[in-house]
């Protein structure tokens, strides 16, 4: 090792404004092999690595990192309900966004609160994209049914502000989903996850839907559309370009949901009824269509929903 080869780490995390511990974390990673978690999954101390492989300026990182730490914890502490977090979906994330080693979102508790505090310092959007809450009605049944149908890989249209992309991530693991968003700035979060070690992500694609996508017949077992259908023009016939290119990349069934009532969204561009979105299935080639009717907004924490109705749910088979 070259004497103080880690201070370069050092100079680049500051000209970013990142903390000091952040140099270290990438010095180590990047010049000495240092894994972040030990054979027991338990997170390194940084203070004890870094005096292993550099000894020096410990009582600055301790100082540093100490106070990220407690604003953190305070915030916490202040808030007025906590805010809980998909863990691991989180985790991949801010290590993906921040450029930190991905050991750390598989180092339990202790790492996950780190990346918090570091994700609180730097002041990082999108994360209530991955908050932990319960689900939108239509994402519940949306679950139940990719439980039930098993798929290993999974065809998901849409991220918007990932309402169904992470709450089916963190319920299956396992897992493997294809990203079709035409919208590009909604990639970021997406990469993030990708760079931060979760593997479940197998590709992304920026085409639309209707469009076609340069993939092969039957990639994935199941697809999904939710609230997407609404946005496509009737008049140019997208809708069914649609729903004919999930099909034909699902090899199983492709599962859908709309508005059932109209709302003030100038981006929805048609109102389905059930016999619409039924007749818009077959037309495209399916076998059998499965419409239902399933309350808005969010699942009852009793369990038991007296909500109106507000969307249209659909199994379309293959």
């Amino acid at each position: 090792m070259k004497p103080n080869e880690h201070r370069r780490y050092e100079t680049r995390a500051r000209a970013l404004g990142l903390p000091y511990v952040d140099a270290f974390l990438a010095w180590a990673r990047d010049t000495q092999g240092v894994r972040l978690v030990d054979a027991a999954g338990s997170i390194v101390d940084p203070r004890s690595a870094f005096a292993a492989y550099a000894g020096v300026n410990l009582a600055a990182m301790d100082l540093e990192s100490g106070a990220m730490m407690e604003a953190y914890r305070t915030s916490v502490s202040s808030s007025a309900e906590p805010v809980l977090y998909r863990s691991r979906l989180v985790g991949h994330y801010i290590c993906g966004a921040l450029g930190l080693d991905p050991a750390l979102a598989a180092a339990g508790p202790e790492g996950t609160e780190y990346l918090l505090a570091r994700a609180h310092a730097d002041r990082l959007g999108s994360m209530r994209m991955f908050r932990l809450r319960r689900p939108l009605c239509r994402i519940q049944w949306a679950l139940d049914r990719v439980a039930a149908l098993d798929p290993a890989v999974l065809l998901d249209v849409g991220v918007g502000d990932g309402n169904a992309l992470m709450p089916l991530l963190d319920a299956f693991p396992r897992l493997g989903v294809i990203v079709v968003e035409p919208v590009r700035e909604r990639h970021g979060v997406v990469a993030a996850l990708q760079r931060g070690g979760c593997a479940q992500i197998r590709a992304t694609f920026s085409r639309r839907i209707e469009e076609g996508l340069e993939i092969a017949d039957d990639t994935a077992d199941v697809a999904t559309a939710l609230e997407v259908l609404e946005h496509l023009d009737p008049d140019s016939g997208a809708p069914l370009r649609a729903a004919r290119e999930l099909l034909r990349v699902s090899c199983k069934a492709v599962l859908v949901s709309v508005p059932s009532v109209a709302d003030r969204n100038p981006d929805h561009r048609q109102l389905f009824t059930a016999e619409s979105l039924a007749s818009l299935w077959y037309d495209a080639g399916a076998s059998r269509v499965q419409v239902e009717s399933v309350p808005a907004g969010h699942v009852a924490e009793s369990g038991v929903d007296t909500k109106p109705p507000g969307h249209f749910v659909a199994v379309a088979w293959k």
